[in-house]
């Protein structure tokens, strides 16, 4: 074996255990916590509280729709009709009020949330569903994410 080979083997190998650790260490030093489960029509919501402490404190809340009922279904449908992050934010208080979510005409819902720190995930629509938002006060500008 050459000696270019080797160096770059041995560099490979340190790559990859240093991804192994890293995938450790984030994957523990997270928490979740699901704050509020509720249906509407032919739509499941869940609110996930997620905090995360690695190189700096991360706290965000997370929104997530899947297909009515999904989840009291077989695995395969489960699979099949996953749940789907469609609005993620940064609360601007740890334990701030959590989103309010509603129905505003057909097949269209409202995402409402007094204040919120920076908003990171916005999706405009799920499935056949349309998303609008009312987003108080934030700290910083948001983005809009497709």
């Amino acid at each position: 074996m050459r000696p270019y080979q080797k160096v770059l083997i041995f560099f490979t190998g340190i790559l990859v255990l240093l991804w192994a650790a890293r995938a450790v260490v984030v994957k523990s030093s997270c928490t979740s916590e699901t704050k509020m489960k509720t249906s509407l029509p032919g739509e499941d919501v869940e609110v996930v509280y997620l905090s995360c402490d690695t190189l700096a404190k991360q706290d965000t809340i997370d929104v997530y729709l899947m297909k009515a009922g999904a989840n009291k279904q077989s695995s395969l449908i489960r699979w099949l009709y996953k749940k789907t992050l469609v609005f993620q934010y940064d609360p601007a208080l740890e334990d701030g009020p959590l989103p309010v979510i509603r129905v505003s005409g057909r097949n269209r819902i409202v995402i409402a949330v007094p204040k919120v720190s920076s908003v990171l995930v916005k999706t405009r629509n799920w499935r056949n569903v349309s998303i609008d938002y009312e987003i108080g006060k934030t700290d910083y500008p948001e983005t809009d994410v497709p």
